[in-house]
C-alpha cells in the first residue's frame, strides 16, 4: 500500500566519466541530427531534453550521452541519465549514473539529487535498505528534499515500518501540503495502525480535491469499512468503478462490502 565529495582530481574523473560511457552506455541508436555537431552545449541540453519531455528516451539517451561527454563534471547531465536508465527499465545503467551524480554532487544540497535518483536505483533492485540510507542521507544534505522523503516513506511502509513513516509524510507535506502521494501514503499509513478517525480525515480531504484519483477512493473506502462505516464505505467503491469500471479489486471490495451492508439492515 500504498520517483560524496569529489576525491579524484578533476583530470583523472574526466578520464574515469569517458571511460565510464564507452561501458555503460553503448550506442546502440543513431544520435539524432539535432544533437549532433556543431551545436553549441546550451542548444544540445535543450535538444536533448525535448526529448525526453517527449518520452523519446532511446533518443534522450544518446544525446545526453553525447552531452556528459562534453561536459562530465555537470551534475544535472548525470541525473538524467539515470532518470532516463530507470524509465527504460534499467536500474543498473541508472544505479551506475546515479552513483557519478551523487559523487559531482558532493557533500552539499546540490548532491541531494544525486542521492534521490541513487536510493531510486536500489529500489529498482530491490535493496530497500541501500535505498533508505540513501533517502535518509539525502534528506541530511537538503532538509526540503520532499521526494525523498515521500520514496523513503514508501520504503519504510513496505517494511512495515508506518510509525517511522508517518512523521516523514507530515514533514514532506509541512513542505508541500499539495504532494498527492504523501497525503494518501499518510492516510494508508495511519489506517494501518488502526488509527482511523486521523485517516479519515486526511483521506476524505484527499478525495474531496482529487475525486477521480483512483486509489484514493479505494483507500478511503478500506478505512471507512474498517471502521465499520459500510454505506460510505460502499459509496466510495461505487465511484471507484465509475473512474475504472472494470478494475477487479473496486469490483469485488463494492460487492463484498453492499452485501455487509445488507446483512447488518437485515439483523
Amino acid at each position: 500500500r500504498g520517483i560524496s565529495s569529489l576525491s579524484f582530481p578533476f583530470v583523472l574523473i574526466v578520464i574515469a566519466l569517458s571511460s565510464f560511457l564507452v561501458q555503460v552506455l553503448p550506442q546502440d541508436i543513431p544520435l539524432p541530427e539535432d544533437c549532433a555537431p556543431p551545436i553549441s552545449g546550451e542548444q544540445l541540453w535543450n535538444n536533448s531534453y525535448e526529448y525526453g519531455k517527449s518520452g523519446l528516451f532511446d533518443e534522450a539517451r544518446v544525446c545526453f550521452e553525447r552531452y556528459v561527454s562534453e561536459n562530465p563534471v555537470i551534475e544535472k547531465g548525470w541525473c538524467l541519465l539515470s532518470e532516463i536508465h530507470a524509465r527504460i527499465g534499467n536500474p543498473d545503467g541508472a544505479l551506475s549514473h546515479s552513483r557519478v551524480a551523487a559523487r559531482l554532487g558532493g557533500e552539499t544540497a546540490n548532491g541531494s539529487e544525486g542521492l534521490f535518483l541513487l536510493a531510486n536505483a536500489y529500489m529498482g533492485l530491490h535493496e530497500y535498505g541501500k535505498a533508505r540510507q540513501h533517502y535518509y542521507k539525502a534528506i541530511r544534505l537538503d532538509p526540503t528534499h520532499v521526494s525523498s522523503m515521500v520514496n523513503l516513506g514508501v520504503v519504510l511502509g513496505n517494511n512495515n515500518d508506518y510509525a517511522e513513516a508517518i512523521p516523514i509524510y507530515r514533514k514532506a507535506l509541512e513542505i508541500k501540503p499539495d504532494i498527492m502521494a504523501a497525503r494518501h501514503n499518510l492516510g494508508s499509513a495511519l489506517h494501518t495502525l488502526k488509527l482511523f478517525p486521523e485517516a479519515l480525515q486526511i483521506l476524505e480531504s484527499l478525495v474531496a480535491d482529487e475525486p477521480a484519483c483512483f486509489e484514493c477512493l479505494l483507500s478511503l473506502g478500506h478505512t471507512l469499512a474498517e471502521a465499520k462505516y459500510l454505506s460510505r464505505a460502499k459509496e466510495m467503491y461505487r465511484r471507484g468503478m465509475e473512474v475504472k469500471p472494470h478494475d477487479p479489486d473496486a469490483l469485488l471490495n463494492y460487492y463484498h462490502t453492499k452485501q455487509q451492508v445488507i446483512d447488518w439492515e437485515e439483523r
